[in-house]
């Protein structure tokens, strides 16, 4: 591979469809990904090629290896990168939610067997009941609530 300077790093950005949001000659360009991530990176204004450290930093920020980097301006092709693939999992609980839920009684197995929704609702739903209650009849109420809410 042979070196990279300012010249190629900015018709790599211009190639792979990045943008220069204010227009200026600025040199700082940003590229919104497919995943929402956003990207940014500087060109310098110098005109000599880039050392091993800086040409690494550039590829970093680019989020490309050099061999892509170079197949983008041999090609005149955007860069083809790998999506980041779906998180997989149920949804993440709440924090509030859940310390609401542990304060009135329900273990950490009973949340986990809820739904990120239900934990929400039904930490809502403790807010309303009186504070006179005693730990095991709002306990049983909340499991009353999500058994009702199920059942909608």
């Amino acid at each position: 591979m042979s070196a990279i300077g300012p010249a190629d790093h900015r018709r790599f950005c211009e190639i792979d469809g990045w943008d220069n949001p204010d227009g200026t000659n600025h040199d700082k360009w940003e590229k919104r990904l497919p995943d929402r991530r956003l990207l940014r990176t500087t060109i310098s204004r110098n005109k000599r090629e880039y050392g091993q450290a800086l040409k690494a930093g550039v590829l970093r920020q680019l989020e490309v290896d050099e061999a892509t980097f170079w197949e983008v301006l041999d090609a005149g092709r955007p860069a083809r990168r790998p999506t980041p693939e779906a998180a997989v999992g149920p949804a993440p609980l709440a924090g509030w939610a859940v310390q609401a839920l542990i304060r009135h009684s329900l273990t950490e197995a009973e949340i986990r067997g809820l739904t990120a929704e239900e934990v929400e609702a039904l930490a809502n739903y403790s807010f309303t009941l009186p504070e006179a209650m005693t730990r095991e009849a709002v306990r049983a109420e909340l499991f009353a609530e999500r058994d009702r809410r199920r059942q909608q």
